[in-house]
């Protein structure tokens, strides 16, 4: 399931159907700030908390924490500041560029730890990949296991309703994020 702000949603719709992949995603308009869908086994974050400040972090994952049900698991994706900075001028480049036009930055392993236990989540790891990012694993604060293996998860992509009638295609990207309807097409991975 892709879930971004609704306009990146439906420019997304449009290219899976162009592609003829429309009926392999599904798709809904949120605000990670405001709430996240619930349900998923594993939630995927690449590249979005170098771009905030840690108090906007802290506030994006706390949302996806409150999605997490018991065993889920967040995957952070995102380059690493070595304990040495002259051992990735890259990162130490991009950091900069991070600072000056968003008001983001790049973070070692110790401040995602941090970021986890500010948002009560529990740290569990890093892995390197070969492209110089990392896959920081998290879960719900006090759960200890391993990387989930069931990373597609399969639902109706139903937000809870709150009370609220299921909403048109057209009226759910108006709607309060409790009252959205997620447009099903297969698997989700949120």
């Amino acid at each position: 399931m892709l879930v971004d702000l609704p306009h990146v949603v439906e420019s997304a719709r449009s290219h899976f159907a162009e592609s003829g992949l429309l009926e392999r995603g599904r798709f809904c308009g949120a605000d990670f700030f405001v709430g996240i869908p619930p349900g998923a086994d594993v939630y995927l974050l690449k590249s979005v908390l170098h771009d905030w400040p840690d108090e906007d972090c802290v506030a994006i994952l706390r949302n996806v924490r409150l999605a997490l049900r018991p065993g889920a698991r967040l995957l952070v994706i995102e380059r690493l500041v070595p304990a040495n900075p002259a051992d990735a001028p890259f990162v130490v480049m991009q950091d900069l560029h991070m600072l000056a036009v968003l008001g983001g930055r790049e973070r070692g392993e110790s401040e995602f730890r941090d970021l986890a236990s500010a948002s009560e989540l529990t740290w569990l790891g890093a892995t390197p990949t070969e492209t110089g990012f990392y896959v920081l694993e998290f879960t719900r604060e006090g759960e200890v296991w391993g990387i989930s293996n069931r990373v597609v998860a399969h639902g109706n992509g139903e937000l809870p309703q709150k009370g609220a009638k299921d909403p048109s295609a057209q009226q759910a990207s108006q709607a309060p994020i409790g009252a959205r309807k997620c447009y099903t097409g297969g698997s989700k991975i949120l």
